[in-house]
């Protein structure tokens, strides 16, 4: 298990003053990264060994968003398995309380190919240990007939290392396209996201909005997918979840 602490500022919380879902998401991606780095694996050591890892499924639950000021420890440990696929399980803290948690399923892809490949875990020079689950899994989120909200064009600033949208972006994307009152007065608990295909720079992605479940007010899940305009490819499918503050 690898953690790290991180005390919430001004960058990193919303309007509402609270640390944000796309910032968090991108700690958790800090984290991740930093820690593969010390089990070599990370991003330089998969281009030596012309590989590198795609998020392909996550999803997270918060019981509490920490506010400005306030410090979080978030910690990290792996499910490998054998293939071409691991996992990766986080928890969220502040103080003896867990806040949060999430989990989150990596491919190994070829560098040349972008196909899945096999990891050789014998490479590994540690012995992974059993550390456990989170208290619930991703899953696949289908996909709809939606009602278009908004468009958005890959700029520069999306792309990371492996050239294509970084997986923090389409959260982003998501949270852009909604009207911005909607953010007040229910609290998010849960994100889930499942990344379907590669956006690059330049295309143009349609952000499309499903039916919602919706409970007496009181609760809402929200589904939510980008279709790539050029081919009409869906490249993600997800989903949000709010309960009524003080319900």
């Amino acid at each position: 298990m690898y953690q790290k602490q991180y005390e919430i500022s001004t960058f990193l919380t919303n309007a509402q003053g609270k640390l944000g879902l796309y910032q968090l998401l991108n700690l958790l991606q800090d984290i991740a990264a930093e820690h593969a780095e010390k089990l070599g694996f990370g991003f330089a050591d998969m281009i030596r060994m012309n590989m590198f890892w795609v998020l392909t499924r996550q999803k997270l639950h918060m019981k509490y968003w920490p506010q400005n000021h306030e410090t979080i420890t978030i910690k990290t440990w792996l499910r490998l398995q054998d293939g071409a696929s691991s996992n990766r399980e986080f928890t969220i803290h502040m103080g003896e309380n867990c806040i949060g948690e999430c989990t989150t399923r990596w491919v190994s892809l070829d560098g040349l190919t972008r196909r899945p490949v096999n990891f050789d875990r014998t490479k590994f020079l540690f012995q992974i240990e059993d550390m456990g689950t989170v208290s619930f899994d991703s899953h696949k989120i289908p996909s709809f007939k939606g009602e278009l909200l908004t468009g958005f064009k890959v700029r520069n600033s999306d792309i990371d290392l492996n050239m294509h949208v970084n997986n923090t972006k389409y959260a982003q994307w998501i949270l852009d396209a909604i009207p911005f009152n909607n953010h007040f007065g229910h609290l998010l608990t849960d994100y889930a996201v499942n990344f379907l295909a590669e956006s690059k720079l330049s295309d143009n992605i349609f952000i499309e909005k499903g039916v919602e479940d919706k409970n007496l007010e009181e609760s809402f899940k929200t589904y939510f997918q980008g279709r790539r305009e050029s081919d009409g490819k869906i490249i993600f499918t997800a989903y949000l979840y709010y309960t009524k503050l003080n319900a």
